[in-house]
């Protein structure tokens, strides 16, 4: 999705949207990012595939506890603490 796209959205989702983004961004980091975006170059690809973006955040396969565990990490929980209220739902854009 780009930013003309999301713009659109209303806040909530829009917010939903940068939450998703801080915490995969956070996952990869700086450095693995920029080593993306430059395999997306080599590649000849516009876009960035969202499998490689899943892979390098350690959230493939996307499933509950992938993402539990990558919010726990940015948000800086300590492991073992119990997120049993945390409830992610992320559409894959097909419908």
């Amino acid at each position: 999705m780009d930013s003309a796209e999301l713009i659109h959205l209303d806040w909530r989702t829009r917010t939903a949207y940068y939450g998703i983004g801080w915490v995969v961004a956070d996952a990869i980091g700086l450095e693995g990012l920029a080593e993306l975006d430059a395999r997306r170059e080599s590649a000849g690809l516009d876009d960035l595939p969202a499998a490689w973006i899943l892979r390098a955040a350690g959230l493939s396969p996307l499933s509950q506890e992938n993402l539990k565990a990558a919010f726990k990490r940015t948000m800086g929980v300590q492991p073992g603490t119990d997120f049993s209220t945390l409830s992610i739902t992320l559409k894959d854009g097909t419908d």
